[in-house]
């Protein structure tokens, strides 16, 4: 949807609101349309969840920016058989097998996620979860690349690439991971020395495309192995019974796994693990001015929710997150925080079910060509070019520049 930010009443911010204490999850990604180029806007747009903000007098060119930065995650195409590595995949084995990442994230489940895409292009990765650990490392060792989530306890990704960049004797490439795409979000990643930005939930093709354009070129590079695939008669009975869970978008799910249902079974078992028994921060009392703890835990909750296709989550978890920074009381919402953490565990209970092969039994009317084919589509890589109009119309810095280009 493009929604008019200056109409009345309700105007764009209210209207997108309302939209989505109606529809839920079900809300259709939204642009923001306004010529009013102001911090207090870009504020309002970020709270009410836009997709994008776009600028008035609308030239071709944003608009085009601004739908595929929107539609991410939401294209699909015919794809290649279950497990098959992409082009990307491929390339990165072929190219930069062996070649070392660092992984700075503290969602466990994004942890899982991107720690298999890039292991299943052949990539070494180490794992830290927060800014001042990736600092530590980042000064004592070599690194082809580092990936960078923002928002993380203790030191956040900016503070820790700007630390990197100034004590830092080599320009290891750094691309930010935030779920936030607003312009001046790539701006700040870009003036805090990071060479790119990656959206969350992390795209497998688009991922594969940053690594490719960042990853500094290197030779005589060991063969990729071959991938291990599921036993084919696995592959439809899992398919049934995750589809047949309520509240889970496999679609969506795999989407986040590269269609790799090795990597999406782990994922699903990590979740599983993590929030089987809920998350302790939406049971306890938050009395602190703003709720900082209820704030981080959605955060997380969100951003794990995401990956996994649990769209029943997602939506409550935006719509609470929302109340928080409109409540003059937070006391006032612990039952809707109970009310979140019971709808996490219920979910987390029949992903369970169908992994320990307890699920619903399959319909006997979908026959393997309809579930073929559904797979196919939902595997499908739905983003295939990236174009990033804030920074290209930037100044070049001296982190701007891909190695070896």
């Amino acid at each position: 949807m493009l929604i008019d930010w200056r109409m009345g009443p309700p105007d764009g911010i209210a209207t997108l609101t309302q939209l989505r204490q109606l529809l839920g999850s079900a809300t259709p990604p939204s642009i923001l349309v306004t010529a009013f180029d102001d911090s207090a806007m870009w504020q309002q747009a970020r709270e009410a969840n836009f997709g994008a903000v776009l600028l008035k007098p609308v030239t071709a060119s944003a608009l085009h920016d601004s739908l595929l930065q929107v539609l991410q995650g939401r294209v699909a195409a015919v794809a290649a058989p279950p497990d098959a590595p992409s082009a990307g995949e491929a390339a990165l084995g072929q190219h930069h097998a062996g070649q070392r990442v660092l992984l700075v994230e503290d969602n466990a489940i994004n942890q899982e996620v991107a720690g298999e895409l890039l292991r299943s292009a052949s990539l070494e990765v180490e794992l830290v979860a927060d800014g001042q650990q990736a600092v530590a490392l980042a000064l004592s060792r070599h690194y082809d690349l580092i990936l960078m989530d923002l928002q993380m306890p203790v030191m956040d990704g900016l503070t820790a690439a700007g630390s990197i960049r100034r004590r830092a004797e080599t320009a290891t490439p750094i691309v930010a991971m935030t779920a936030n795409a607003f312009n001046e979000d790539r701006a700040a990643c870009l003036d805090a020395g990071m060479n790119d930005h990656l959206p969350k939930p992390v795209d497998p093709e688009l991922l594969y495309t940053k690594l490719l354009r960042w990853l500094p070129p290197r030779k005589n590079l060991a063969e990729r192995g071959a991938a291990t695939v599921d036993a084919a008669g696995a592959v439809p009975a899992l398919h049934d019974r995750l589809a047949a869970v309520e509240g889970l978008d496999l679609a969506s799910a795999l989407a986040c796994s590269g269609g790799n249902c090795s990597i999406l079974t782990r994922v699903l078992r990590r979740f599983v693990e993590t929030y089987l028994t809920g998350d302790p921060a939406l049971l306890s009392a938050d009395l602190a001015p703003g709720a900082p703890r209820w704030h981080a835990a959605c955060h997380s909750l969100r951003g794990a929710c995401s990956t996994v296709g649990a769209t029943a989550v997602v939506g409550p978890l935006r719509a609470f997150e929302q109340a928080l920074k409109n409540a003059g009381d937070a006391a006032e919402l612990a039952p809707a925080a109970q009310a979140l953490d019971q709808s996490v565990r219920a979910l987390a209970t029949r992903i369970a079910a169908a992994l320990a092969g307890r699920g619903r039994p399959p319909d006997a009317r979908l026959h393997w060509d309809s579930r073929r084919r559904w797979w196919h589509r939902a595997i499908s890589s739905r983003w295939r070019t990236s174009l990033d109009a804030c920074a290209a119309a930037r100044p070049a810095s001296p982190w701007s520049a891909a190695p070896g280009r």
